[in-house]
């Protein structure tokens, strides 16, 4: 996009100011100011906002304002006298007041290999979960999940097999059907392919689309550029773009945030956060809590929380699953047996009940039950063992022999140095 008025033309692609041909060297937080005013000239921008939007999550005094507002107004030939271009309402903030034409840039040559940047989107990473039909309903937790709409986000953090991605999914179809129709939902499933603010950003938009069709467009232009501007430039954008959205609700959910690992993403989602819409509301589910203003979303009453002790079963949760798993009664010992070795664990329940289906002797089998069997171990190496560092396997495997874990007994059995295994696993 290009803004163009009196000799000037500034450029959102390019991130540069123009008069004449020449380019106008500018310092960032001066173009970014300049850019605000611009895009929001229709009304007078208060102080605050115009504070919040350059210099985000930080104290910024008058004078800091004042020099850069005069640099602005130096850069674009704003002398003060009649006409001006930047105008300054006292005790309301400042406006935008010449005349601006929007053009719309021509789109970049596609490259060589006939693929456009902001094609390469793998499709099925935007696609909500199958919905198969639910042994059990979880009424209150759809309850929750629904009465956190009103707040910005909702975390839920919790190990792996807790049944976060499934009972998100089931919530969303539960929500289309019976409250809400109209609600657009974004899915992205994250993967460690996306700490590239470039690609997270593409797979944002991506999944935006998919609930709103043409949605993001001043995003989705800038995507196809080769090189793209700032992080604090593009979420301002996203955010623009998020505004304009015409559905009275759109949920985004953020699966497996936790592999996740560049701060920049983080800074930029925290960003999306603190000044998105009233009408977006972020669901992030996770093994791990992000690294994101969680407090200051608690003190303010913006955060529905839901954890490993929430999403775990019940014992009448335990026994009603058993049950229409199985398709017969199961015995009060064994659902309460059952209960307590997994702790309401969902993946451990199921792996249990797929074992019992293929046992004679319910008793037996309970009793002898401890997370022994093929199908736990499968579970257990693929999505937890394998998940952790190299380091962390090898210190796992060596000190399997113990029945108990403590420091001096896991020196003694094993070659690791104690301090690589530390930080990343669950010593203190």
């Amino acid at each position: 996009m290009q803004y163009r008025f009196d000799d000037y033309t500034l450029d959102t692609q390019q991130l540069t100011l123009e008069r004449a041909g020449h380019v106008v060297s500018m310092r960032p937080k001066v173009f970014q100011l300049l850019l605000y005013l611009i895009t929001h000239r229709s009304r007078v921008v208060p102080k605050d906002e115009l504070c919040a939007q350059v210099w985000p999550e930080q104290f910024v005094s008058d004078s800091t304002l004042g020099s850069t507002l005069r640099a602005v107004r130096r850069e674009i030939g704003d002398t003060g006298q009649t006409p001006q271009l930047i105008v300054t309402y006292r005790g309301q903030g400042y406006r935008f007041v010449a005349e601006v034409a929007e053009v719309l840039e021509p789109a970049p040559l596609v490259p060589a290999n006939g693929i456009e940047p902001v094609e390469l989107i793998l499709h099925t990473k935007l696609h909500r979960p199958r919905v198969h039909e639910a042994l059990i309903q979880r009424r209150h937790l759809f309850d929750q999940l629904t009465e956190g709409l009103s707040q910005k986000m909702t975390l839920m953090v919790a190990p792996a097999g807790f049944g976060k991605t499934t009972l998100v999914s089931e919530w969303l179809a539960h929500i289309q059907v019976e409250h809400r129709p109209s609600t657009g939902i974004a899915w992205l499933s994250v993967d460690a392919y996306d700490n590239d603010v470039a690609i997270f950003l593409r797979y944002l938009a991506a999944a935006v689309r998919t609930a709103v069709p043409d949605a993001c467009p001043h995003t989705w232009r800038l995507l196809r550029s080769p090189q793209l501007p700032p992080e604090d430039y593009l979420a301002t954008l996203f955010i623009h773009d998020l505004a304009d959205l015409p559905q009275t609700q759109l949920i985004f959910v953020l699966d497996d945030y936790h592999l996740i690992e560049t701060e920049m993403i983080h800074r930029f989602l925290t960003r999306l956060i603190v000044h998105q819409p009233r009408h977006v509301h972020w669901v992030l589910v996770s093994r791990a809590d992000p690294p994101l203003p969680l407090a200051r979303l608690r003190l303010q009453g913006e955060i529905c929380e839901m954890r490993a002790q929430t999403l775990s079963f019940s014992p009448v949760e335990t026994r009603d699953f058993l049950h229409l798993t199985l398709g017969r009664a199961v015995r009060p010992e064994t659902v309460k047996r059952l209960h307590e070795q997994t702790e309401g664990w969902a993946v451990g329940l199921q792996l249990a009940a797929l074992s019992l289906q293929r046992v004679a002797d319910d008793v037996a089998f309970i009793h002898e039950f401890k997370g022994l069997n093929r199908h736990m171990a499968d579970y257990l190496v693929e999505e937890v063992l394998d998940l952790q560092p190299p380091e962390v396997q090898h210190f796992l495997l060596q000190t399997s022999i113990l029945d108990r874990l403590c420091e001096p007994l896991c020196r003694a059995v094993c070659d690791t140095h104690m301090d690589e295994v530390r930080e990343p696993s669950f010593l203190s």
